[in-house]
């Protein structure tokens, strides 16, 4: 009768394409917040590493070093000094510091 009826009737709207798409809709809403959540972490951690490489990569450059009063000095070719033997007594070299270059004239050199 109406009992059998309304479960026949309830039974088809389980299976109805209508329920079918609504169902599937709602699964891949949930997958799609998901999937976000997942690419927003995977986004937090990657934005913190990266702010810790760019700190460590700060501190071993030779330009933050110029800051602290230090200096970087080349001969006319470009090639870095850092031994007293590798400049003459009246070679030009370049002085780089801070904020800018300057030429200098060694005048002589003493080894520590």
């Amino acid at each position: 009768g109406w009992q059998e009826l309304a479960s026949q009737g309830a039974r088809l709207m389980s299976v109805s394409p209508l329920q079918r798409i609504q169902s599937g809709r709602q699964q891949l809403d949930d997958q799609a917040r998901k999937g976000l959540r997942a690419l927003s972490q995977i986004l937090r951690v990657n934005r913190l590493r990266l702010n810790a490489f760019e700190r460590r990569l700060a501190a071993l450059s030779p330009l933050a070093v110029l800051g602290r009063g230090y200096a970087i000095v080349t001969d006319r070719n470009g090639e870095l000094i850092s031994q007293v033997a590798q400049v003459g007594s009246g070679e030009r070299v370049d002085v780089r510091v801070s904020d800018g270059t300057f030429s200098a004239e060694v005048m002589n050199h003493k080894e520590s």
